[in-house]
């Protein structure tokens, strides 16, 4: 904010239940500037030790330095402070990306013959060998179709998913299965009966403040919703190798959340949400996103909608 000046601001952050957007500054006088008076029926302010532009250089420096892999860092503005999380326990989370920083994507094809709902489960099985399961059980997450086409056909059109689910392995005779919510064959009225309303995808949006209020939808926890942490972390991958861009919640999920959607609600009807991006790591009160934007455009995809 150029009235509090950079070196004061601390960074911004919602607070949901006050309806109140909370301001970070380093120096109280500011708290009384007239200047800032207009606003004094949105903002709170909190006193802290560093401005966002120190948080911005310690977070470099601990990037930098950082000996340490499968963890996540980022600045959480409500401890004004770079945090180091380990994402563990590591067998029971995927790492987001491989050693590039976001590694080109080569989309798949595969037929479908069935409906197909954003957030439902899907795995590989072994033909040969009866009820063998090969991968754990991902989620599905959003349509998109290919920006090029050749002439006279109509644009590829694919179903994202997180990478990690490595739904191929050409060593094994297997096949894409499908798996809703604990409900087999079941129609979309039947589904809506008990519970399990659809959601339309209308738009994409980015997240743009912390501890701003976000929903995923996969598998493992179905729907489930919370804050906003960090917008720009990092992932460190092993072999000192690291990823970025992503979204840190606090939202409570399993392993077969990974690949589900992650979504606003729109505030004017609760049918109708905006995409945010696709889950790729999951843990107890902690899971990453892949935001949409980075998906569409590495991959060349145009998003499905509404």
């Amino acid at each position: 904010m150029n009235i509090i000046g950079e070196d004061s601001f601390g960074g911004i952050y919602a607070d949901i239940k006050a309806n109140k957007l909370i301001v970070n500054i380093k120096d109280p006088s500011l708290e009384n500037s007239t200047l800032l008076d207009p606003y004094r029926d949105l903002l709170l302010f909190n006193i802290v030790n560093k401005s966002l532009n120190e948080l911005k250089v310690q977070f470099d420096q601990d990037v930098r330095d950082a000996n340490v892999s499968e963890s996540y860092i980022y600045i959480y503005l409500e401890v004004n402070n770079v945090i180091l999380h380990p994402n563990s326990p590591p067998d029971l989370n995927t790492q987001p990306f491989g050693p590039r920083k976001h590694a080109s994507m080569r989309p798949r094809q595969q037929r479908i013959r069935t409906r197909v709902l954003a957030g439902e489960g899907v795995f590989i099985r072994d033909k040969e060998i009866k009820y063998q399961y090969i991968r754990k059980v991902c989620s599905l997450s959003f349509f998109a179709c290919s920006r090029k086409r050749a002439p006279m056909h109509s644009p590829t059109n694919y179903i994202i998913t997180a990478r990690s689910c490595n739904l191929k392995d050409s060593k094994l005779s297997n096949d894409l299965y499908l798996r809703n919510w604990g409900i087999v064959n079941l129609s979309s009225r039947e589904l809506r009966s008990l519970g399990y309303p659809e959601l339309f995808i209308t738009d994409a949006r980015p997240a743009t403040i912390h501890s701003g209020y976000i929903c995923h939808a996969g598998f493992g926890t179905h729907v489930t919703s919370g804050n906003i942490k960090a917008l720009t972390a990092f992932y460190l991958n092993k072999e000192n190798s690291s990823s970025e861009g992503l979204i840190i919640t606090d939202m409570n999920t399993r392993i077969e959340d990974i690949g589900g959607t992650i979504f606003f609600y729109k505030s004017q009807d609760l049918r109708y949400v905006d995409l945010c991006g696709i889950q790729v790591t999951s843990g107890p009160n902690i899971a990453a996103v892949l935001p949409s934007n980075i998906i569409l455009e590495h991959a060349d995809l145009i998003l499905h909608k509404l």
